[in-house]
C-alpha cells in the first residue's frame, strides 16, 4: 500500500513535494566530491586516481579573428560531472547522501506499515519529501534549499511542486510553498507532476501515462520498420529500442492484458508485410517485469 492511499484509507494528513534541482550534475564542487570520497573512507588508490582524472577535465576553447588569428585557452573544470560518463552516476549519489542523512532526521509521514518515518525518495536528483504537517514541509524544503546551497545545487523552482492531503482528502488553496528561490506551486488532481517519467499527485495516473507510452511505443515501430535496415537489424532494434519504452514503465503503472494484446495486435499490422519474426510480444515482457519487480521487492534488505 502507498502512502498516499494509507492517508486517503485512514483520513491522514500528508504533504508532499516533488524537488528539481538546477543543472545539478554541473555545479557539484570538486573539492566536495573528495570530501565525500574521504568520509565514506574511500580507498586511498581511489582517491589518487579520480583526483588524477579530474585534473585533467578540460577543454580548449578557440576563438577565430579575422586577420589576426586564433586565440587558444585551456579552460579547466573544477565542478561537475560529465553526463553519459558510467562513473557519475555512483559519485553524484555519494555527493548527494549527506542531505538524504539529513532528511532522514524530519519528522516524516508515520506509517502504520513501517517502523520509522518516511521521509522522501529520492532518485539521483530526483527527490520526493513526506511530512504529516504542512509546516513541516515548509520547514524541511528551506532545510533542503540551505543545505543544497552548501554543495553548489539550487532548487529549479518552476520544476518543483507541493500537495496537501487533509483528512484523506486532496486540497489545493493555490498557496505553494515560499522558499529563498521563489514560490513552488501547489498542484491538484488536474494538474499531475511528472515524476521519474510517471504523471502523479498522490497516485500515479497510470491512464495518462499509459496513453504516452503507447503512443511513443507505436512512433518508434514505425520508425524502425520503415527504416532501411535489414530484417535482422529491425527486430533487434524493435526488441531493444521499441520495447524498452514500454519496459521500462511496465513495474511503474498499472497494465491490462487487454492493453498489451492491443499493442501486439497493432504491432504485428505494421509488420503484416515486412515478416517480423522474433520480436519480443509485450504480455510476456510484462510478465517477466512485473514478476521480476516483486521478487526483488519480497527480497530487498531494507524493508522501506
Amino acid at each position: 500500500m502507498t502512502l498516499a492511499k494509507e492517508a486517503k484509507l485512514y483520513e491522514q494528513d500528508l504533504s508532499v513535494a516533488w524537488i528539481d534541482f538546477r543543472k545539478a550534475f554541473d555545479v557539484v564542487p570538486h573539492t566536495w566530491i573528495a570530501a565525500c570520497l574521504e568520509m565514506v573512507q574511500a580507498p586511498e588508490i581511489v582517491r589518487r586516481g579520480l583526483a588524477k582524472v579530474k585534473g585533467k577535465w578540460a577543454t580548449n576553447l578557440e576563438i577565430r579573428c579575422n586577420g589576426s588569428g586564433t586565440v587558444r585557452h585551456l579552460v579547466r573544470f573544477r565542478r561537475g560531472l560529465y553526463q553519459g560518463d558510467s562513473l557519475s552516476p555512483l559519485l553524484f549519489s555519494l555527493v548527494v547522501s549527506p542531505l538524504s542523512g539529513l532528511l532522514r532526521k524530519k519528522v516524516g509521514f508515520n506509517s502504520r506499515f513501517h517502523a520509522s518515518p518516511i521521509t522522501h525518495v529520492m532518485f539521483m536528483d530526483d527527490l520526493k519529501v513526506y511530512e504529516s504537517r504542512q509546516e513541516d514541509l515548509a520547514s524541511t524544503l528551506a532545510d533542503v534549499e540551505r543545505d543544497a546551497a552548501a554543495v553548489g545545487m539550487t532548487l529549479g523552482v518552476r520544476k518543483c511542486a507541493v500537495a496537501h492531503l487533509k483528512k484523506g482528502k486532496l486540497r489545493c488553496d493555490a498557496s505553494g510553498v515560499v522558499v529563498s528561490a521563489g514560490i513552488i506551486r501547489e498542484i491538484d488532481s488536474s494538474t499531475p507532476y511528472r515524476y521519474l517519467g510517471v504523471e502523479q499527485v498522490f497516485r500515479a495516473h497510470s491512464g495518462l501515462t499509459r496513453a504516452r507510452v503507447r503512443q511513443e511505443y507505436l512512433k518508434r515501430v514505425a520508425l524502425v520498420w520503415s527504416s532501411p535496415l535489414s530484417i535482422s537489424e529491425k527486430v533487434a532494434a524493435h526488441n531493444g529500442w521499441a520495447v524498452a519504452v514500454v519496459r521500462f514503465y511496465m513495474p511503474l503503472i498499472e497494465w491490462y492484458r487487454r492493453d498489451l494484446v492491443e499493442l501486439d495486435v497493432r504491432t504485428r499490422a505494421i509488420l503484416s508485410a515486412m515478416g517480423g519474426r522474433g520480436l519480443a510480444a509485450l504480455t510476456f515482457v510484462w510478465e517477466v517485469e512485473v514478476m521480476g519487480a516483486a521478487l526483488y521487492l519480497t527480497r530487498a534488505a531494507d524493508s522501506r
